[in-house]
């Protein structure tokens, strides 16, 4: 295993761009662990809906916003969102503003959660580009010192040369495949929980319509 001040040394100041770009890129992911679950959407369930749900079609809808008050996912925020203007116009479908409003609270619940993945998205991408761009200064740097070298020339130092170049490659790929993974994995997490609110507002708006 090649070791941090190995890595730095060899590797210049490309090698130091991407260890800041692999701490940024740790930090995001920590973070978006921390509000996937402050959000209950990371180990949460959405066994609450069913009983919001019943509530609703009692004609309890004070109970059933009480039920979601309590509760932080972005699935409930839309359905309280649902349940709330549902009591100022008689239909959301046929009233465009209501609709508009509760689509509005539906994209602010999914921009929250989308936020900073690009920037993890942006360290999966450049992360192997800057670990090529060092491998290549590397190759420049090694090809230099044998013209340098002369008559002189000796394959060890070639040899030496081209692992050295190659460190940051090595590295950039070692940052972005992790990143790339934890992208797509966060990614689908935002993309279950917008099929969620779909089907939530769904049988929230005909739960209203067939109340008692």
């Amino acid at each position: 295993m090649i070791g941090l001040e190995l890595l730095v040394s060899k590797g210049g100041p490309v090698a130091i761009i991407l260890l800041a770009l692999s701490v940024y890129g740790f930090a995001i992911f920590l973070l978006k662990l921390y509000h996937f679950q402050s959000k209950q959407i990371l180990f949460g369930s959405n066994d609450y809906v069913e009983k919001v749900l019943q509530s609703i079609e009692r004609g309890q809808k004070s109970i059933a916003v009480t039920e979601l008050s309590i509760k932080k996912s972005p699935v409930s925020r839309v359905m309280e969102k649902a349940i709330k203007l549902s009591d100022s116009t008689s239909s959301i479908e046929d009233n465009s503003m209501a609709k508009e409003e509760l689509e509005s609270e539906g994209r602010t619940q999914l921009e929250q959660l989308t936020s900073y993945i690009r920037g993890l998205d942006a360290v999966a991408h450049l992360s192997p580009l800057l670990g090529l761009l060092g491998t290549v200064l590397g190759m420049i740097q090694a090809f230099m010192q044998l013209e340098n070298a002369g008559v002189q020339v000796d394959v060890t130092m070639l040899a030496g040369g081209i692992w050295e170049a190659l460190i940051t490659t090595a590295f950039g790929l070692a940052i972005a495949i992790p990143a790339l993974a934890a992208v797509n994995w966060l990614e689908g997490i935002v993309e279950r929980v917008r099929q969620d609110m779909g089907d939530a507002v769904t049988r929230t708006l005909s739960s209203i319509r067939h109340s008692v």
